[in-house]
């Protein structure tokens, strides 16, 4: 608007200055056109060539200030150019030469005023295609022409040029392979050939295996000059891996480095490569010899001797610093001199003189007890005094009191570590202070106590002010006093305050309940006890020292004992022995058996082949029956010992799937093994095969029309059929008449149809049906049971009685009602037993026959039993009917242990004779049976072994001064002086720094200074139970309201109710949640789930998600081959792009493959299982593929194949002795004794030792001690040592003194070979050649005699057995190797792994507390978990709201609290309150009657009245 005002202003000023000067004034003759002639003009701004210019002068005609335009001058003529300097720019394809000319009056910077000009000597070059090297070339297509683009050679041209080429042809197609089934490393993979312009379908190829190797950098190893290197390639794919060795070295670099003669050695010169470090043997300077050690003491390594560490004396060379010698020197002892300083007793030493070591530097003290009289023993209590502690602030941690002994300056109690503790709250600012007479609470600012932080406001409590006390309940040592208080403002009577306890009162000597003497056990001295004699709490304990713990005596041998364990050939046994006085146990180790530390093996059968395994030969150990099973040499094998290769397995039929469950292939199974040997494969579930329930109502039907229904299938819950539901019944609401119908009479409904509104009478058919009840009657021992149903109305049966159950027969199960029936006979294999039964329900008898009298047991497997002090080692059996027992010797070729012999190691402990009574002494029996070697004897009466008890004081202790006692002997009356300690403290002067004052929940204390004998003390102080409450809140949450309280600092108490100060928030559910099984993903035809999650907390909401198809249908593409089985041809896999459902379909015979037809079981393969002791062998030809059984053949029944074996082992086997165990064939009953091997010995790492030396030419030795048997065992060896080098005598040549090996050649034939060794001879192996024995000078080292080649042995076959594969792992063909040298013939091939067999695991549901698991799979043969099961986290609760319930005078009330609604249980709060008590506190009236004065008064809270007399 202001635009339009403006605008609106101009025009109307551009018409005012247009009217003529005579319309304003009337008395000046101006111009109406005054054309300025007479003005002077003046430039203001001058004209370019392309810029005009201004003018200005003052009219002096029209008396104005005019302006005017200066024109522009325009640029010079052409012909005036000029040329620029360096403006050159040559000729290129498209352009002439050229230079730039400008104009000389704006030298060009004006427009228009430069121009290039072209140079007519310096055309255009025209461009020069590059068409050999075109830049791209499409050849034509299907749809498309071909073309070639090339570019121009010339430097800084980019042109391009397009050629045309042929023209398009539709079958010239641009083919891409998509890759359906990728092909792995061994086999082809699958792809579909499409053409890339058109997209035309162009059928299958199959795409050719290969490794995709890559080189392994960790692993490959490059050449060095001392070793060839290795390339290491991995299949990135299946991960095989290529080695590809690299023997091109590098040569060696030496370093010659000059040795000089040593202590040790002569000079040398070495040579070390620079490159890995090999080093050639260093030669001996001709002439040189070792310089020799000078042995000096080591003063820096030596270290004297000390009063109580032991020194050592170190030599060493001085020249070459080699250890010599290291002596040790014992420590010197104390050399202690007494002095004239005393020693009471206390808690570390006894009463005694000190003594001080005077070597110096040792300040080593120790007390010398004093004897007789003056002795006092160390009393073994600490004088304990408070190490003060401090409490953690907000600011600081704190630490708890600790105590320490002043005498040993031991701390006895440790002080610990308080953590920072929160802010303390405390009143700062009053803002109103209380009033205990209103009750009103005050208010003021909350400080922090400590720091002074603001911490809110604090509401100040209406306390009261104690005032006079009244004791109510006298304290007492065992419990405390009570003392009520009145408010000294208010008068208001406050709640009772307790008064401490009372000291105890001790018992004395002879008050025998309160002064307890405790004899010597085990494991405690004797000791006196001290009780109270009010409330008897112990007090003291006083300490016998001449009666100490008696210690254990472990000779009780304990049979029945899981820590018993028998010695066997091999291994200790142990054996638990009990304390003659208490229960306390020790295990004992037991020898070995036989003692040898080996098992003898003796061969004992054959153990049958299984289905993978053939049948290996049975050792047993002659003398523990341990078993050994080895395998047959091949060229023992015969027909029977192989494998059985599944002989039962059968064939399973397929299991079809459903909509919502998988189904399983056919496949064969095999029993013996528990395993699939083939087929058994998922089938995908069949979206087709629905079940649908009943339907939901769409639109409903009624009386007059049908209505429509929608029904989804019950099992996958999602496929759907619409149904006609038929016509309702009339629906009458207003009756107007009715009669039931019964089973024999019709009834009828008369009304108005609510529906149709008509009047309709609707007859109730006679039901023709009985109201029946079911009835029964219970079969008994002799009748029949019955079940019938009955009609209610008539009584009519419904059909015949239906017997339920027969006559149960008499149950003669009752055997105690006649128990001690005469008739009553055990049974044993001998007798015939009887036994008088009673029926359980009736009263018939009968005399039933429990069998036996058969006179044949029937024995079990038996038992080994050890050997005995005089039974040799035997099996003992049981008969199975009767229990009779029988013992069989074992056969002597099992090396069965003989009789132990006697063991006369326990102790039969005898008593002490005492003053009075005579004594047993030990006696000696076989700790292994009941036989006495020595006889306990009586010991006479000792005159001296008193045993005192009763005691009279004769003057009493106090705290400074000991008392005087005298003991009696209980026994014999005799009597002894024993000395009493000083006794306790008396309460005098505090010490004010020592002072702790105690809290609501803690103790406090201080020390004192003792009013009778000065001494230090320490008293405890019992917690106030005053409370310093400091603000806290809790804010709201989804489900949970925000709350205020108070609460206690120190403990915790608070201090009222929590109160509400927030409303729970309630949940926002906008979080998506990505890993929850309640997420449904839509597909193409169904809507799917989302979880989502509440901003604040976890709890969550599950809303729908819509179908994701377009229109409802699928989008499929082809994206793999299903192979081919032995009955049906390949088929191509389509999935949907959108929600990725599979659908199988058939390939059309123009892309048909020869892969892709059916196998119609061309890979077959012969299975035999060999025959057992009671099956028979059998000979299967099956299809490898598909595993169905084409041909079955049965054979012989093995006699000696034993599969099914139980073993008993009758004696262990060890690393120094065989085991015996017997066996017996569960199918046909054959049993027989069999060995077993020794075990492996035990070693200890720690006592490894080198028993022989290593040398120059030879390893040493390392051994150690098995530390079962003992047997010395070489465990490993020592690396060779260096060679010695000495003259070689007569020549200038060297040698090693102990090899002779020539380090340095004779510089002349001097030597006359006068001392001869022979040259070894070497074996010839499988594939290298021998040498024979030949001679050489010990002192030069020349041949004498030359070594004769001796040929190779050649390699001798050992059959590898083959590895069945598993699941997961793979297994392995047969091979053979060579048993001589080892060296592999024939290498074992790989065998895949069969894969797992999947099968359904139920999902477990969270719960509040508890986690769950997802639904899932997992393998039926290995149990291995395949997909799902994943652990479900436990729900949470879900907390509400429980009201409180408010206490009233006599019932108690709860606090108000959550509880969760799922499970009911209480989250918080739902404490008990108690009942308040009536406060009879309001006064009603008073009166006097018969019975005398009474005052009414009447509860402040309920108001019910009492009277008070």
């Amino acid at each position: 608007m202001k635009r339009k005002i403006f605008a609106a202003f101009l025009s109307l000023m551009m018409v005012i200055s247009m009217l003529p000067t005579s319309a304003f004034a009337t008395e000046v003759d101006v111009p109406a056109d005054c054309q300025h002639a007479n003005a002077h003009w003046e430039t203001v701004k001058e004209a370019t060539c392309t810029v005009a210019g201004v003018k200005s002068a003052h009219c002096p005609d029209c008396d104005k200030d005019v302006e005017d335009e200066i024109p522009a001058t325009g640029h010079a003529p052409e012909e005036e150019w000029v040329v620029v300097d360096g403006s050159y720019e040559p000729a290129d394809c498209e352009h002439a030469g050229h230079e730039t000319y400008v104009c000389p009056n704006c030298d060009g910077q004006e427009e228009g005023g430069s121009e290039p000009r072209d140079i007519e000597e310096d055309p255009a070059l025209g461009h020069d295609w590059d068409e050999k090297n075109p830049v791209e070339k499409k050849e034509a297509d299907c749809k498309n022409d071909g073309y070639t683009i090339v570019r121009c050679t010339r430097t800084g041209c980019e042109a391009t040029k397009k050629i045309p080429g042929d023209k398009a042809d539709s079958t010239k197609h641009v083919v891409k392979v998509e890759p359906l089934r990728d092909p792995t490393c061994t086999d082809k993979g699958i792809g579909r050939k499409y053409c890339t312009v058109c997209g035309e379908n162009l059928g299958y190829t199959l795409i050719a295996a290969e490794h995709k190797y890559v080189k392994d950098e960790a692993k490959s190893v490059d050449a060095k000059c001392d070793a060839d290197g290795l390339l290491v390639e991995e299949c990135s794919v299946c991960h095989k891996v290529r080695e590809t060795p690299i023997t091109e070295r590098p040569d060696h670099d030496w370093n010659v480095q000059e040795l000089p003669a040593n202590c040790e050695n002569p000079a040398r010169t070495a040579k070390k490569c620079k490159n890995c470090g090999a080093e050639e043997a260093a030669q001996v300077v001709p002439g040189s010899k070792p310089l020799g050690h000078t042995e000096v003491v080591n003063e820096e390594e030596s270290v004297e001797a000390t009063c109580t560490k032991a020194g050592k004396k170190v030599t060493w060379c001085d020249v070459c610093h080699k250890v010599l010698s290291n002596v040790e020197v014992p420590a010197l002892g104390h050399n202690l001199v007494e002095t004239n300083d005393v020693h009471d007793a206390d808690c570390q030493y006894p009463a005694g003189i000190w003594m001080v070591c005077d070597r110096e530097g040792c300040d080593h003290k120790e007390v010398k007890a004093f004897t007789g009289e003056l002795a006092v023993p160390a009393t073994g209590k600490h004088t304990e005094k408070t190490i003060e502690g401090y409490p953690a602030t907000c600011q600081k941690t704190g630490l708890t009191d600790g105590k320490i002994c002043t005498v040993c300056g031991k701390v006895t109690v440790e002080q610990k570590e308080i953590p920072v503790a929160a802010h303390k709250a405390t009143a700062g600012v009053t803002l109103r202070a209380a009033d205990c007479k209103k009750g009103e609470t005050g208010l003021a600012r909350a400080v922090c106590e400590w720091c002074g932080e603001p911490m809110g406001y604090i509401v100040l409590k209406a306390d009261h002010t104690p005032g006079e006390k009244t004791i109510i309940k006298q304290p007492s040592c065992k419990e405390e006093g009570l003392e009520s208080v009145v408010c000294k403002v208010c008068g208001k009577k406050l709640d009772p305050q307790p008064i401490a306890k009372l000291d105890h009162t001790p018992g004395e000597v002879g008050d025998k309940e309160h002064y307890v003497h405790h004899d010597a056990t085990c494991t405690d001295g004797a000791y006196d006890e001290i009780l109270c004699t009010v409330c008897g709490e112990r007090i003291d304990v006083l300490y016998d020292e001449d009666h100490p713990a008696l210690g254990h005596s472990f000779t009780v041998k304990v049979e029945d004992d899981e820590r018993n364990v028998a010695a066997t050939c091999e291994t200790e046994g142990k054996q638990v022995y009990k304390c003659l006085r208490c229960e306390e146990t020790e295990v004992k180790t037991v020898p070995t058996v036989g003692g040898t530390g080996k098992h003898a093996w003796e061969y004992k059968g054959m153990k049958d082949a299984t289905c993978t395994e053939n049948a290996k030969e049975l050792y047993v150990c002659k003398n523990c029956h341990a078993e050994d099973l080895r395998k047959i040499p091949e060229n023992k094998m015969v027909e029977g010992m192989y494998a059985t290769n599944h002989a039962n397995k059968k064939t399973v039929e397929q299991q079809d799937p459903t909509c919502s469950e998988v189904g399983y292939t056919a496949g064969v199974w095999c029993p013996d093994c528990e395993q699939w040997l083939s087929g058994h494969v998922e089938i995908p579930v069949d979206a087709s095969k629905h079940v649908y329930g009943e339907a939901e109502p769409l639109r409903d039907a009624t009386c007059t029309a049908t209505g429509i229904g929608r029904a989804t299938c019950t099992a996958c819950g999602k496929a759907t059929k619409y149904v006609v539901l038929a016509k309702t019944e009339h629906k009458i609401t207003n009756l107007v008449d009715s009669k039931e119908p019964t089973c024999v009479e019709d009834g009828y409904i008369k009304g108005i149809c609510s529906v149709c509104k008509e009047e309709v009478t609707e007859v109730l058919k006679a039901t023709g049906e009985h109201t029946y009840a079911k009835k029964t009657s219970p079969a008994t021992c002799t009748e029949a049971g019955y079940e019938w149903e009955e009609c209610s109305v008539c009584g009519a049966l419904k059909g015949d009685k239906v017997k339920t159950a027969k006559a149960l027969g008499h149950d003669f199960s009752d055997l105690e009602t006649y128990k001690d029936d005469p008739r009553n006979v055990e049974p044993t294999c001998d007798k015939k037993g009887f036994a008088v039964a009673k029926c359980t329900r009736c009263d018939e008898i009968k005399l039933l026959d429990l069998g036996g009298g058969t006179g044949k047991h029937v024995w079990d497997n038996g038992v080994g039993v050890k050997p005995t002090c005089t039974e040799d080692e035997h099996t003992l059996f049981t008969c199975k009917e009767c229990g009779a027992t029988k013992t069989e010797k074992i056969p002597a070729e099992f090396a069965p242990l003989p009789a132990l012999g006697h063991d006369y190691t326990k102790v039969i402990k005898g008593h002490a004779a005492t003053c009075k009574d005579e004594g047993l002494s030990d006696g000696l029996m076989c700790s292994r049976c009941d036989s006495v070697k020595e006889a306990q004897k009586v010991l006479p009466v000792d005159p001296s072994a008193h045993k005192y008890g009763e005691e009279v004081v004769l003057r009493d202790a106090d705290c400074n001064k000991s008392g005087i006692k005298r003991e009696t002997c209980t026994l014999c009356g005799d009597s002894r002086y024993v000395v009493i300690p000083a006794g306790n403290h008396v309460e005098g002067e505090i010490l004010p720094d020592t002072f702790v004052e105690a809290t609501c929940g803690k103790a406090g204390g201080y020390d004192y200074i003792c009013a009778k004998c000065g001494a230090t003390a320490h008293k405890d102080v019992p917690a106030t139970g005053e409370h310093k409450y400091e603000a806290k809140n809790t804010p709201a949450s989804c489900t949970e309201a925000g709350y205020a309280w108070e609460e206690c600092s120190v403990c915790g108490a608070l201090k009222g109710e929590k109160e509400k100060v927030e409303d729970a928030l309630g949940h926002e559910f906008t979080v998506e949640v990505k890993d929850d099984e309640r997420n449904v993903a839509p597909t193409c035809e169904t809507a799917g789930k989302q979880v989502y999650k509440c901003v604040r907390c976890d709890e969550t909401e599950v809303k729908d998600v819509p179908a994701v198809g377009k229109d409802g249908k699928h989008d499929y593409k082809c994206i793999d081959i299903v192979d081919a089985t032995c009955t049906s041809d390949a088929k191509e896999k389509y999935e949907c792009s959108i929600c990725h459902k599979i659908e199988l379909r058939d390939i059309a015979p123009e892309k048909m493959l020869p892969e892709f037809e059916a196998l119609n079981h061309k890979d077959k393969e012969t299975i035999t299982v060999k025959g057992t002791c009671v099956t028979k062998a059998s000979t299967k030809i099956v299809c490898k593929i598909c595993h169905e059984v084409l041909e079955e053949k049965t054979g012989a029944i093995d006699a000696n194949n034993h599969v099914n074996l139980s073993e008993s082992t009758l004696r262990p086997a060890s690393c120094s002795a065989t085991g015996i165990k017997r066996w017996t064939c569960a199918d046909c009953g054959k049993s027989g004794y069999a060995t077993i091997e020794k075990t492996a010995h035990t070693f200890d790492d720690a006592k490894v030792e080198i028993t022989k030396q290593p040398t120059c030419i030879e390893e040493g030795i390392k051994s150690n001690k098995c530390t079962v048997c003992g047997e010395t065992v070489q465990v490993g060896t020592v690396a060779k040592t260096e060679h010695d080098p000495i003259q070689i005598p007569g020549t200038d040549g060297w040698k090693c003194s102990v090899c002779g090996k020539v380090l340095v050649e004779p510089s002349s034939e001097t030597c006359k070979h006068e001392n001869t060794e022979v040259i070894p001879a070497v074996e010839p192996t499988c594939t290298a050649t021998g040498l024979t024995e030949g001679k050489k000078c010990a002192d030069c080292g020349k041949v004498l005699v030359e070594q004769d080649v001796v040929a190779a042995l050649g390699h001798v076959e050992e059959v590898l057995e083959g590895v069945a594969p598993t699941c997961e792992t793979a297994g392995k063909t047969a091979g053979v190797k060579c048993s001589r040298c080892g060296e592999i013939l024939k290498a074992q091939e790989d065998i895949a792994a069969k894969g797992h067999t999947p099968v359904e695991v139920l999902a477990v549901e969270a719960t509040c507390e508890t986690a769950g698991k997802t639904a899932g799979t997992k393998c039926s043969v290995c149990e291995k978990i395949l997909s799902g099961c994943e652990d479900i986290a436990a729900k949470g609760h879900t907390p509400v709201e429980v009201p409180a319930v408010e206490a009233t005078c006599e019932t108690a009330g709860k606090t108000a609290g959550t509880k969760c609604s799922v499970c009911e249980k209480i989250l918080s709060g739902c404490e008990d309150v108690p009942a308040l008590g009536h406060d009879y506190s309001i006064f009603v009236e008073d009166g006097e009657d018969e019975d005398g004065v009474w005052v009414k008064w009447e509860c402040s809270r309920c108001h019910e009245t009492m009277i008070d007399r």
